[in-house]
């Protein structure tokens, strides 16, 4: 059986003529949790969005269990089953917390509100986007919420909630861009939880951008660091924080 599910080969993304991404190789792997690290302007979030589809290749290739997606659109790479979450709190703010999710299982179009909307779009499978809601409110914890308008919730909320409408499209792998930015120490430590009950709970594999390196260090079974594109070095969280240019590049200080 083939443990590989994304596969990064020679990827680069240049912007005019400066590579934001270059030659970088990577995969992941079934039930991992893969952590991406590095300093601003490292590629991390391009990285992210050459994978998705958000922006287009330069050369190299994207496999996703075992297919090609080099190129293909958004949409598409989504009902793949590869959905993202975004850095800031992407969510129907004057909406309810459970309309909110319904609205993830019944469309799964995560950060475009427009989607919803399109002409063709079926709004069919009721009853199983009120199945999937009401789970997803019990695996996440925000039951009690579910009435509540998304924009009056706590930031730290507000992003969960981000996280579980993503949830509701029933992704085979998650990619979590900075899930913890402009958490507090509290509301990190409950991310942090999150995200492993994804993958041990809910058996979804996760790639996960963070600067939180207590986080990253704490939930990723692997850890990639880039720097200026490239990667550094791509191993066990005990490795990483020692490797001496991991530590040059964005550590500064070996982490006992």
């Amino acid at each position: 059986m083939n443990d590989v599910v994304l596969e990064v080969a020679t990827l680069t993304k240049a912007f005019g003529g400066v590579n934001a991404i270059s030659n970088l190789s990577f995969e992941t792997r079934r039930g991992e949790i893969l952590g991406v690290i590095g300093p601003n302007g490292s590629g991390k979030t391009t990285l992210f969005n050459v994978i998705t589809g958000v922006l287009p290749a330069s050369a190299g290739k994207v496999r996703f269990c075992g297919e090609a997606i080099t190129g293909l659109s958004t949409d598409t790479i989504s009902q793949r089953g590869l959905i993202r979450t975004f850095q800031s709190a992407t969510v129907f703010k004057n909406e309810t917390v459970y309309e909110n999710i319904r609205r993830g299982s019944m469309f799964g179009c995560i950060g475009k509100p427009s989607w919803f909307f399109r002409p063709g779009v079926v709004a069919n499978g009721k009853r199983t986007a009120k199945e999937t809601v009401a789970e997803l409110l019990e695996f996440s914890g925000l039951s009690d919420l579910a009435t509540r308008i998304a924009g009056t919730l706590p930031y730290g909320k507000q992003k969960m909630l981000g996280v579980v409408i993503a949830l509701a499209r029933r992704p085979l792998q998650l990619l979590m861009d900075e899930p913890a930015a402009g958490l507090n120490p509290t509301e990190t430590v409950a991310m942090g939880e999150l995200v492993t009950q994804i993958r041990d709970k809910r058996e979804i594999d996760v790639v996960l951008v963070e600067h939180d390196m207590k986080m990253v260090t704490a939930v990723c079974d692997r850890i990639l660091a880039l720097n200026y594109g490239k990667a550094i070095a791509i191993d066990i969280p005990e490795r990483i924080v020692r490797h001496p240019e991991v530590i040059d590049a964005y550590l500064g200080v070996d982490h006992e």
